[in-house]
């Protein structure tokens, strides 16, 4: 219960500073809302429809749904080594792992804000999509629960970095580099035939997929739900031992300290 107040009451902390910064909000809608459109715009994704047979979504559609966990994703994977790297840069890091809360949920306390404010931003962005170029927006059981699946396992990815940001610190060049990995591997803006393999291996891939197929009324078989489970699950247990691992690395060494 203790952990669980802790918890409550850092997400409500996050969230006032977060709202209370409307600049770095209206930043992120912009650059979602630009991104969205232009690719609409381009074209891109246009064969979307067809490739997952849809009878109830368009490819503007399908797109969107892409680009939402997409962009969801990367608050999952920025969240710990941003709230790392805020707390080194304040000179607290080495307080925050001497507290009665265990890091990690201080870390999980900065992945559900960070995601409550994302969803605000893509839920703007869908209505503009909806209102100036008919994109339907589709919400159903299925593709919650599938978000939820890819975000734990994005989650876990970031616990990994989060790991490297606490020996460099500042890991921004490679958290960008991966961003666009991510868009442009993981079926975000369209099907990738050619690595059909090897991006199953991100539960980003797998959560689209599953989405994408429920939006379109498409068959969810029980091995798409295994294998966004299997990823997802993997993600988290392998990001939780290596962060746990480089914690202990780094207060046997006394690098929380160093900036």
């Amino acid at each position: 219960m203790k952990y669980l107040n802790t918890l409550k009451a850092e997400i409500i902390l996050h969230l006032k500073d977060s709202f209370s910064y409307k600049v770095g909000i209206f930043n992120d809608i912009l650059i979602f809302g630009v991104l969205y459109f232009s690719l609409v715009f381009m074209g891109t994704g246009y064969s979307l429809a067809s490739s997952y047979g849809s009878t109830t979504a368009d490819s503007n559609t399908l797109l969107l749904i892409g680009c939402v966990f997409w962009s969801l994703s990367l608050s999952a994977i920025n969240s710990a080594s941003t709230r790392i790297a805020s707390e080194a840069t304040k000179g607290t890091l080495e307080q925050k792992f001497m507290a009665i809360v265990p890091i990690q949920w201080l870390l999980l306390r900065q992945f559900i804000s960070s995601i409550t404010v994302e969803v605000v931003v893509c839920i703007i962005i869908s209505l503009a999509a909806f209102l100036f170029i008919g994109t339907k927006i589709i919400i159903n059981g299925t593709i919650i629960i599938s978000l939820i699946l890819t975000l734990i396992g994005m989650f876990g990815i970031g616990l990994i970095l989060g790991a490297v940001a606490l020996k460099e610190k500042k890991i921004g060049n490679i958290i960008f580099l991966i961003q666009i990995f991510l868009l442009f591997v993981s079926d975000t803006l369209t099907t990738n035939n050619f690595l059909p393999n090897i991006n199953k291996v991100l539960p980003l891939t797998n959560g689209i997929d599953v989405a994408r197929k429920a939006a379109a009324n498409s068959s969810v078989t029980g091995q798409d739900w295994l294998i966004l489970i299997t990823s997802s699950l993997l993600w988290l247990a392998v990001g939780y031992i290596v962060f746990t691992l480089a914690s202990r690395y780094v207060k046997r060494k006394g690098l929380l300290s160093d900036y």
